[in-house]
């Protein structure tokens, strides 16, 4: 049935559901939170105190099995928000770790998507460690030198209190449309869509972030408007939960993954209704939920048909490619032990209190530094093999149209600080890469990384080399598989805007407008974060990214052409400062250089924002206090730049004044298009693609 519309609300009250992002003074990527800038939560998860307002002029939509009334009506943005549509029916009893079903048919009333759930979830007790030591790293001071050690998880195990709108029937979507798209539904007009695929590890995230960004680049377009669609997963052991034993029992694996793949159905059902066109939906997503849409893309080996959608934006795509049916069964009789059960059935019977508890304390106490415990696992039917494997032998949707992206300094959240020795270093590598072969491990640290620390190689100590194996490893690789299983015909980026860590680039995507961040992990540059924004609706709405001030975006082609976006100051001389070793391409200009030490210098000293740039003796100063920390440069070298920078404080005083918001991303940002080769070793892709091809085995 179509939907019925009418006028929005005289009300000036904006009715939609307040998503908007909250940048704090200072934050990095939780993986709790979908990667989002911050280690708390950078997306808000509050409702507006608008939400429960009803109006009966709010347009109603007819999904047959319920009506639903949109939620609210945002005056700026001119679009609707339908929040909190049931897609599935709650997966608790004899339906909790299995497929998920259509939902019961309800129309006694007008569903108004009041109620607001988040499916449970949990973040990995190293993730506390890793927030606190990278925000010393970037603020150029000294790191910790506690190593970190898995606790392990027992049935007294404390956990945080969880939030209150965590709960097992949690298999919602929402869906944000513009006015006028709506207006059409029913007319022969169809729009294109956008559905979002949250990341977190695949133990944390949400539906919840705010797309009036995406909604105001797409209307910078000539082609129309899109609708935004995005859906709630299982997580943790509700979502990932795999094994022998498991699967004997009837248990069904990667079920966050048939979850996300019920919902993009749903969209191809209904989303006619909501003026969008089926045929032109492009899913999109960031860490596991890019990962994510690389196994959706070579789902069921692609034995299955089409993949329910046409388009595809993979951000920073990545798992930890469980290898070994024996870690499964591991995870699975661990769980078992802690909710004191003994069969699959005795779990289905279990109050959903014990069974998310469980869930949190394995993943809290029993996931290593860089690792969750929970994800993607080869189960001999959704995902036959790795994903690599597949790719690699055809089978997959190709006729799927990719845009794929990853950032520069992806590894570094997943990396701990304290890697003493060799011993160390490799103690890691075998944690990130579990069951990997120790002649691959001992290869990889040895050969393809060896310990050579004089910068030359990417690295100057055996963080930067830990996370330069992961970042290429878990990350780079991916993108590759990807543009070459088609044939290179993909369009590829690099997020490079310092420091360019794993998840920094969620805060661009969805970019509110506005001034930039003071915070280096917030929206710091908005020329990106609003280019980013129009790649992603041009490519949704005619398959070719574009923006403006870009002229060409470059297929991935056969020389591995990747758009590198990046800051640049002063070209001839961005090669004096680098602030960021471990981004090779992450170079910044010496008036970037001066003002991130002087917001190290006052933040350090007061913990107050930086003001900006007054005076060049200041700056000097600032530079010569800070450069030495965040750089290892000697100090006579410091000294030599601190000189520099008093010399050229007048030549650049008036451009430096001038350019103060430029400095915070504000103006005359330069979108870097030019072959940037991909940093993963030819035969690092080799060693990757050997370790998925264990696939079934049980070592």
């Amino acid at each position: 049935m179509r939907s019925t519309t009418s006028k929005r609300p005289v009300n000036p009250l904006v009715l939609h559901p307040a998503r908007i992002a909250s940048m704090p003074p200072e934050g990095f990527p939780d993986p709790s939170t979908g990667g989002n800038v911050t280690w708390k939560t950078l997306m808000s998860g509050e409702k507006s105190a608008t939400d429960t307002f009803t109006n009966s002029s709010l347009p109603t939509v007819d999904l047959g099995y319920e009506i639903y009334q949109a939620s609210g009506f945002n005056d700026t943005g001119n679009f609707y928000n339908f929040s909190n549509i049931r897609y599935a029916a709650p997966p608790v009893g004899n339906l909790r770790f299995a497929p998920p079903q259509a939902p019961a048919e309800n129309r006694s009333t007008i569903n108004t998507g009041s109620v607001s759930r988040i499916c449970p979830q949990a973040s990995p007790g190293w993730n506390a460690l890793a927030a606190q030591s990278l925000t010393r790293y970037v603020l150029g001071l000294p790191t910790s030198n506690s190593s970190y050690s898995t606790p392990g998880a027992n049935a007294s195990s404390p956990i945080p209190v969880p939030d209150p709108r965590e709960s097992e029937d949690c298999l919602f979507l929402d869906v944000f449309v513009p006015e006028d798209v709506l207006s059409k539904a029913g007319q022969g007009y169809g729009a294109p869509v956008l559905v979002w695929v949250y990341g977190g590890g695949y133990t944390g995230g949400e539906k919840n972030n705010n797309p009036a960004g995406l909604f105001a680049a797409s209307g910078n377009s000539t082609n129309g408007d899109v609708i935004y669609v995005a859906m709630n997963y299982r997580l943790g052991a509700m979502g990932w939960m795999g094994g022998p034993s498991y699967q004997a029992e009837g248990g069904v694996s990667n079920l966050g993954l048939y979850d996300q793949r019920f919902a993009l159905e749903w969209v191809q059902e209904n989303i006619h209704l909501f003026g969008g066109d089926k045929n032109r939906v492009t899913v999109f997503g960031e860490s596991a939920g890019g990962g994510s849409i690389m196994h959706q893309i070579t789902a069921y080996g692609g034995a299955n048909g089409s993949a329910p959608f046409q388009q595809a934006v993979p951000q920073s795509p990545g798992w930890q490619p469980t290898t070994s049916v024996v870690t499964q069964e591991d995870v699975y009789q661990k769980f078992l032990k802690l909710t004191n059960t003994t069969s699959l059935a005795e779990l289905r019977a279990l109050p959903s209190e014990e069974i998310i508890r469980a869930s949190a304390q394995q993943i809290i106490y029993d996931s290593p530094y860089g690792t969750f415990t929970y994800g993607p696992v080869v189960d001999g039917l959704f995902a036959p093999l790795q994903p690599a494997q597949l790719l690699a032998q055809g089978r997959f949707d190709k006729d799927v149209r990719v845009m794929v992206g990853h950032n520069a300094n992806e590894g570094a959240l997943f990396t701990p600080f304290y890697l003493p020795n060799e011993n160390a270093l490799e103690d890691q590598i075998s944690s990130a890469f579990a069951n990997a072969p120790k002649s691959s491990v001992d290869y990889i640290v040895s050969t393809l990384y060896p310990p050579v620390f004089d910068g030359s190689l990417g690295y100057t100590n055996n963080f930067e080399r830990g996370s330069l194996i992961v970042s290429e490893g878990v990350f780079t690789c991916n993108t590759n598989y990807l543009s070459r299983a088609y044939g290179n015909k993909t369009y590829s980026y690099l997020f490079a805007v310092p420091p360019a860590i794993h998840g920094q680039d969620v805060a661009y995507t969805y970019f509110q407008g506005g001034a930039a961040s003071t915070s280096p992990t917030g929206v710091t540059n908005t020329t990106i974060a609003i280019a980013l924004q129009e790649f992603i609706t041009s490519f949704a709405e005619n398959g070719v990214p574009d923006a403006m001030g870009v002229k060409q975006f470059n297929m991935y082609g056969p020389d591995a052409t990747v758009l590198e976006l990046n800051v640049t100051g002063i070209e001839d001389i961005a090669r004096q400062a680098r602030l960021f070793s471990t981004t090779p391409v992450a170079r910044k200009s010496p008036v970037d250089a001066i003002k991130d030490a002087a917001k190290a210098v006052d933040r350090t000293i007061s913990g107050a924002a930086v003001k900006g740039i007054e005076k060049g003796e200041e700056v000097a100063g600032a530079v010569k206090e800070s450069v030495p920390e965040t750089t290892g440069q000697a100090k006579g070298q410091a000294n030599e730049m601190a000189g520099e920078a008093k010399g050229k404080a007048n030549e650049l005083a008036g451009e430096a004044k001038g350019k103060a918001q430029e400095l915070k991303g504000e103006a005359k940002s330069k979108i870097c298009l030019r072959k940037v080769k991909l940093n993963c070793h030819g035969r690092m892709n080799e060693i990757m693609f050997q370790y998925q091809q264990c696939g079934l085995c049980g070592k």
